[in-house]
């Protein structure tokens, strides 16, 4: 019980962490004036790195991730979470579908997921944007984003795997 509730203060503190970094600090780094999407990366890692059958886990993920985004963003409060919860959906069935794939070549594994996921993400954004009449737009620098938080996020996921992975244990110097 205290190792749930620690993890999911943990969890608040990085999804804040990561908004309050893609508000001010990575604006300064922007790439024709796109920013890597940095809540919705720790979002889909923290999703694709945990079991996939914890459930309650997913849905406070998502509703967070949701919550952080939608204070970032010019957008009515829930449409994120919604989102997020609708993309979780999808990214579930496509685990179920492809569980026996996940071998050695994970990068190419969730580099596909990440980008596919988040390329929904935007059109759903999109879509609510059309039936709620905010201001969103795809184009050039939508897609710029795109890419620039794939690259960041697999940088961040060949991070993790390299020093936080299961193999990092065996890594590691054994004094007794």
């Amino acid at each position: 019980m205290v190792n749930t509730f620690l993890k999911w203060c943990i969890f608040l503190v990085v999804v804040f962490s990561a908004a309050v970094a893609e508000v001010s600090f990575v604006t300064r780094f922007n790439i024709f004036g796109a920013v890597p999407n940095l809540v919705f990366m720790v979002f889909f890692l923290a999703l694709f790195l945990s079991g996939k059958n914890n459930y309650q886990w997913h849905f406070f993920i998502a509703v967070t991730a949701g919550v952080f985004l939608d204070v970032i963003g010019s957008r009515y409060f829930g449409i994120s979470s919604v989102a997020l919860l609708i993309l979780y959906g999808v990214n579930l069935a496509i685990w179920r579908f492809f569980q026996q794939t996940q071998g050695q070549h994970q990068i190419f594994y969730f580099a596909g997921l990440f980008f596919g996921s988040l390329l929904l993400y935007d059109g759903l954004l999109y879509l609510a944007s059309i039936i709620f009449s905010f201001s969103f737009e795809l184009g050039l620098q939508t897609f710029i984003g795109l890419c620039y938080s794939l690259i960041v996020a697999c940088a961040a996921f060949f991070l993790y795997q390299k020093f936080l992975g299961k193999d990092f244990d065996k890594n590691q110097l054994k004094l007794f």
